[in-house]
Protein backbone atom coordinates (compact mmCIF):
# COMPACT_ATOMS: atom_id res chain seq x y z
CA UNK A 1 0.00 0.00 0.00
CA UNK A 2 1.23 3.11 -0.53
CA UNK A 3 2.91 5.40 2.27
CA UNK A 4 1.15 8.50 1.82
CA UNK A 5 -2.33 9.60 0.76
CA UNK A 6 -4.11 13.38 0.52
CA UNK A 7 -7.22 13.77 -0.39
CA UNK A 8 -9.96 16.25 -0.18
CA UNK A 9 -13.43 17.05 -1.41
CA UNK A 10 -13.80 20.14 -4.18
CA UNK A 11 -16.71 22.36 -3.78
CA UNK A 12 -17.57 25.63 -5.32
CA UNK A 13 -15.47 25.19 -8.49
CA UNK A 14 -15.94 26.92 -11.97
CA UNK A 15 -14.23 25.52 -15.13
CA UNK A 16 -13.54 27.08 -18.24
CA UNK A 17 -11.45 26.06 -21.21
CA UNK A 18 -8.47 28.13 -19.74
CA UNK A 19 -8.74 26.66 -15.79
CA UNK A 20 -8.97 22.74 -17.72
CA UNK A 21 -5.43 23.57 -19.79
CA UNK A 22 -4.00 24.70 -16.24
CA UNK A 23 -5.16 21.91 -14.64
CA UNK A 24 -3.51 19.86 -17.49
CA UNK A 25 -0.17 21.81 -17.65
CA UNK A 26 0.42 20.53 -13.54
CA UNK A 27 -0.81 17.32 -14.49
CA UNK A 28 1.41 17.21 -17.45
CA UNK A 29 4.58 18.32 -15.00
CA UNK A 30 3.74 15.85 -12.29
CA UNK A 31 3.08 13.21 -14.73
CA UNK A 32 7.18 13.98 -16.14
CA UNK A 33 8.38 14.23 -13.00
CA UNK A 34 6.72 10.41 -11.88
CA UNK A 35 7.69 9.27 -15.24
CA UNK A 36 11.35 10.41 -14.69
CA UNK A 37 11.53 8.89 -11.31
CA UNK A 38 10.28 5.20 -12.70
CA UNK A 39 12.87 5.36 -15.03
CA UNK A 40 15.66 6.34 -13.01
CA UNK A 41 14.53 3.48 -10.59
CA UNK A 42 13.86 0.49 -13.38
CA UNK A 43 14.35 1.45 -16.87
CA UNK A 44 12.91 -1.21 -18.53
CA UNK A 45 10.32 -1.30 -15.85
CA UNK A 46 6.50 -0.36 -15.68
CA UNK A 47 6.18 3.44 -16.58
CA UNK A 48 3.32 6.18 -15.97
CA UNK A 49 0.27 7.18 -17.46
CA UNK A 50 -1.70 10.13 -18.19
CA UNK A 51 -5.27 10.15 -19.12
CA UNK A 52 -8.48 12.28 -18.89
CA UNK A 53 -12.15 10.96 -18.81
CA UNK A 54 -14.86 13.33 -20.30
CA UNK A 55 -18.31 12.18 -19.88
CA UNK A 56 -21.04 15.07 -21.93
CA UNK A 57 -24.39 14.44 -23.45
CA UNK A 58 -24.89 10.82 -22.20
CA UNK A 59 -21.53 9.58 -23.99
CA UNK A 60 -17.89 9.97 -22.51
CA UNK A 61 -14.95 9.16 -23.65
CA UNK A 62 -10.93 8.18 -22.11
CA UNK A 63 -8.43 10.63 -24.39
CA UNK A 64 -4.40 11.05 -24.25
CA UNK A 65 -4.07 14.63 -24.51
CA UNK A 66 -5.32 18.15 -24.04
CA UNK A 67 -6.20 18.60 -27.43
CA UNK A 68 -8.73 15.99 -28.32
CA UNK A 69 -10.10 16.66 -24.32
CA UNK A 70 -10.36 20.31 -25.64
CA UNK A 71 -12.09 19.16 -28.97
CA UNK A 72 -15.14 17.70 -26.64
CA UNK A 73 -15.22 20.05 -24.39
CA UNK A 74 -15.66 22.53 -26.99
CA UNK A 75 -18.45 20.82 -28.71
CA UNK A 76 -20.47 19.66 -25.60
CA UNK A 77 -23.87 21.00 -24.67
CA UNK A 78 -23.22 19.97 -21.47
CA UNK A 79 -20.46 18.54 -19.52
CA UNK A 80 -21.27 16.23 -16.90
CA UNK A 81 -17.82 15.16 -15.68
CA UNK A 82 -13.61 15.49 -16.34
CA UNK A 83 -11.34 13.50 -15.23
CA UNK A 84 -7.71 13.47 -14.80
CA UNK A 85 -5.66 11.13 -13.81
CA UNK A 86 -1.74 10.23 -13.60
CA UNK A 87 -0.99 6.92 -12.79
CA UNK A 88 2.40 4.49 -12.65
CA UNK A 89 1.86 0.86 -13.89
CA UNK A 90 1.97 -0.38 -10.45
CA UNK A 91 -0.74 1.57 -9.10
CA UNK A 92 -2.66 0.33 -12.12
CA UNK A 93 -1.81 -3.16 -12.18
CA UNK A 94 -2.38 -3.56 -8.35
CA UNK A 95 -5.61 -1.54 -7.89
CA UNK A 96 -4.17 1.93 -6.37
CA UNK A 97 -2.54 -0.52 -3.19
CA UNK A 98 0.97 0.12 -4.37
CA UNK A 99 2.56 2.89 -6.45
CA UNK A 100 1.53 6.55 -7.08
CA UNK A 101 -1.09 8.31 -8.59
CA UNK A 102 -2.88 11.64 -8.65
CA UNK A 103 -6.11 12.40 -9.72
CA UNK A 104 -8.74 15.41 -9.60
CA UNK A 105 -12.78 14.45 -10.65
CA UNK A 106 -14.76 17.27 -11.24
CA UNK A 107 -18.33 16.20 -11.59
CA UNK A 108 -21.50 18.12 -12.66
CA UNK A 109 -24.03 16.02 -11.48
CA UNK A 110 -22.89 14.03 -8.20
CA UNK A 111 -20.80 17.07 -6.67
CA UNK A 112 -19.84 14.50 -4.15
CA UNK A 113 -17.65 12.68 -6.07
CA UNK A 114 -15.47 15.85 -7.28
CA UNK A 115 -11.97 15.00 -5.20
CA UNK A 116 -8.46 15.48 -5.83
CA UNK A 117 -6.60 12.75 -4.63
CA UNK A 118 -2.80 12.20 -4.37
CA UNK A 119 -0.65 9.16 -3.21
CA UNK A 120 2.44 7.36 -3.32
CA UNK A 121 4.99 5.78 -1.55
CA UNK A 122 7.11 8.96 -1.46
CA UNK A 123 6.04 11.61 0.26
CA UNK A 124 7.72 14.75 -1.49
CA UNK A 125 5.56 13.52 -4.59
CA UNK A 126 2.16 12.94 -3.22
CA UNK A 127 2.04 16.51 -1.09
CA UNK A 128 3.67 18.82 -3.87
CA UNK A 129 1.09 17.36 -6.50
CA UNK A 130 -1.62 17.74 -4.08
CA UNK A 131 -0.68 21.58 -3.66
CA UNK A 132 0.58 22.04 -6.87
CA UNK A 133 -3.49 20.94 -8.20
CA UNK A 134 -5.06 22.54 -5.09
CA UNK A 135 -2.99 25.82 -6.32
CA UNK A 136 -4.72 26.13 -9.09
CA UNK A 137 -8.17 25.45 -8.25
CA UNK A 138 -8.04 28.10 -5.70
CA UNK A 139 -7.95 30.11 -8.82
CA UNK A 140 -11.28 28.59 -10.21
CA UNK A 141 -13.23 29.24 -6.60
CA UNK A 142 -16.93 30.25 -6.64
CA UNK A 143 -18.26 32.20 -4.49
CA UNK A 144 -21.23 29.76 -4.72
CA UNK A 145 -20.92 28.15 -1.36
CA UNK A 146 -22.29 30.74 0.44
CA UNK A 147 -25.89 30.60 -0.94
CA UNK A 148 -25.69 26.56 -0.26
CA UNK A 149 -24.97 27.16 3.31
CA UNK A 150 -27.29 26.05 6.26
CA UNK A 151 -27.31 30.23 7.31
CA UNK A 152 -28.58 31.25 3.98
CA UNK A 153 -31.67 28.67 3.65
CA UNK A 154 -32.47 30.02 7.13
CA UNK A 155 -32.51 33.07 6.18
CA UNK A 156 -34.66 32.81 3.15
CA UNK A 157 -37.03 30.63 5.22
CA UNK A 158 -37.05 33.50 7.92
CA UNK A 159 -37.74 36.15 5.31
CA UNK A 160 -40.50 34.37 2.82
CA UNK A 161 -42.61 34.68 6.31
Amino acid sequence: MAFYLRDQHIQNVSTDAEAISQISNVFTERFAQLQAELMEKTPQGKGAFFTYIIRFDNKGYRVFSLDELMRYFNQAREVERIIFTVESGDAISSNRSIGAFLELCLDTKEPSRCVLVASSDKKDWAEASFAAVHEVLAKCRTRNGLARSPWASLAACLASR
